[in-house]
């Protein structure tokens, strides 16, 4: 009698620990909440334009939350590279459901040449780790008074 209320036991919670593991399973990778967490970005590539060497631009990208949850930026990668460093202003940031939030990209010129390249945003979404944003332009010698 023992014998079989060990087994009972033992194969009640078994079962119990697979259910469980089914339902967390199912919950966080459900396509319905992944699509409700996610923000859209209007425009994922934006240029600056031409500035001269020495200049700021800032470049602007329109987030709008379409979920049922805020979602906040909670900082982003460092970018410099040849011409312009990039970097997210007012972080963190948080868009709440059905809203829109603008976030701006500070552009550094720092040397003549052409200017191509992706920004991460980082989010608190676990259906939506990451955001590439783009920004591209020219940054061009600065003219010189006479």
């Amino acid at each position: 009698m023992v014998r079989v209320l060990k087994t009972f036991s033992w194969a009640l919670g078994f079962f119990s620990l697979i259910l469980l593991g089914l339902a967390l399973r199912s919950t966080p990778s459900s396509p319905t909440q992944q699509a409700e967490m996610a923000l859209h970005v209007e425009t994922s590539s934006r240029s600056f334009g031409e500035a001269p060497v020495g200049t700021e631009s800032v470049v602007s990208f329109s987030l709008s939350n379409r979920g049922q949850r805020g979602v906040t930026i909670l900082g982003s990668d460092a970018v410099c590279y040849q011409a312009a460093c990039l970097k997210a202003e007012g972080l963190p940031l948080t868009v709440p459901p059905g809203e829109v939030r603008l976030i701006e990209i500070k552009v550094l010129c720092t040397s003549p040449g052409e200017f191509s390249r992706p920004l991460t945003l980082f989010t608190d979404s676990a259906s939506q780790r990451e955001i590439t944003l783009s920004v591209e332009g020219r940054v061009v010698e600065r003219a010189t008074c006479q």
